[in-house]
């Protein structure tokens, strides 16, 4: 997250909360608030615990690009538009950039 801090990127987080400069954080709010949020969003990342999350879900119903891990990348056989994938020595401004 530092990296994507650095590259200029407003990071925001909901659910647990991340101790770290320049992070605003909701904590756990309500749906609607979150589909609120994913109106303006333009990434964010999957958790690699569940790929297919109602979160994922909701963030491809918004239009939203999500960052995904390339070893979980290669469990998706649908959507994939949806998806940039990265790993540990990507440049992450690259890849959105692209």
């Amino acid at each position: 997250m530092k990296k994507l801090i650095n590259l200029g990127f407003k990071i925001e987080v909901i659910g647990d909360k991340i101790k770290m400069d320049k992070v605003i954080n909701y904590g756990f709010i309500s749906h609607k608030k979150v589909l609120k949020l994913l109106k303006k969003t333009k990434y964010s990342i999957v958790s690699t615990e569940n790929v297919f999350s109602l979160f994922t879900i909701d963030c491809i119903n918004n239009q939203v690009k999500l960052l995904i891990h390339d070893k979980n990348y290669a469990l998706l056989n649908y959507y994939k538009k949806y998806f940039i994938k990265y790993n540990a020595n990507s440049s992450l401004k690259k890849l959105i950039n692209n």
